[in-house]
């Protein structure tokens, strides 16, 4: 899911909370994919790494609070899901890296799944409160398990999770949040559906995302 702000912030991104089967994350949240053991060198923040080789790994399926290195204080997290994730790293038997289906960002930096001693990172971090959960196409493989260990963080009020989500009609400034609202309007494209929550922002849904019934069901309740 990929979600755009206006033409009026055009450089704020959002991230839409939703949920797909609701599959549980214990024996499914297992990536497949080229495999390969690599050595961290230093941990940039809770999602991000560098390895010994320079190559910049990048976690799919999941977004931690920002450091914000020499631009301001980190966001509240941030550091826990760094220190967390740097500890794992340093009593790890075995690290591996399996490579998304998109491998690479914008950025430049490689995209996949990190597993420490078998388990993926991002579900260690999300199921502790440190991180989102956040589907973006193609890169698809552990939404499921991601989203329920992110339901069961949110449950137990974990990290992140104290907080409440903020209103998408007053948010103002660029980064990630996650926000409340109400749709006024729905507009369909052959590949998505665009809402616009609260005048304010507008959410581009990948059909793909949406099974029929779902989609029928969205737009039916929107009176299309």
């Amino acid at each position: 899911m990929h979600i755009v702000k206006k033409a009026l912030l055009e450089s704020a991104f959002f991230i839409f909370v939703y949920s797909l089967s609701g599959s549980g994350y214990a024996s499914d949240c297992l990536p497949s994919g080229h495999r390969e053991r690599v050595v961290p060198a230093r941990v940039i923040d809770g999602d991000t790494l560098l390895t010994e080789s320079r190559q910049k790994l990048r976690f799919a399926g999941i977004n931690t609070p920002e450091i914000h290195y020499g631009s301001g204080e980190p966001d509240l997290f941030a550091i826990e899901a760094k220190v967390a994730l740097e500890q794992w790293l340093t009593d790890a038997d075995e690290i591996i890296w399996v490579s998304a289906q998109d491998p690479r960002d914008h950025y430049g930096r490689s995209l996949g799944y990190l597993l420490i001693d078998g388990r993926p990172v991002a579900e260690k971090l999300i199921a502790s409160g440190l991180g989102w959960a956040v589907a973006i196409a193609p890169n698809l493989q552990l939404v499921d398990c991601l989203l329920a260990a992110e339901r069961d963080a949110r449950r137990q009020k974990l990290g992140v999770w104290q907080f409440s989500p903020v209103s998408a009609g007053g948010v103002d400034q660029g980064g990630f949040v996650v926000a409340f609202g109400r749709v006024t309007a729905v507009d369909k494209t052959r590949n998505a559906v665009f809402l616009e929550v609260d005048d304010n922002l507008a959410i581009k849904i990948d059909r793909q995302l949406l099974v029929p019934e779902m989609l029928k069901r969205l737009l039916g309740s929107l009176g299309h």
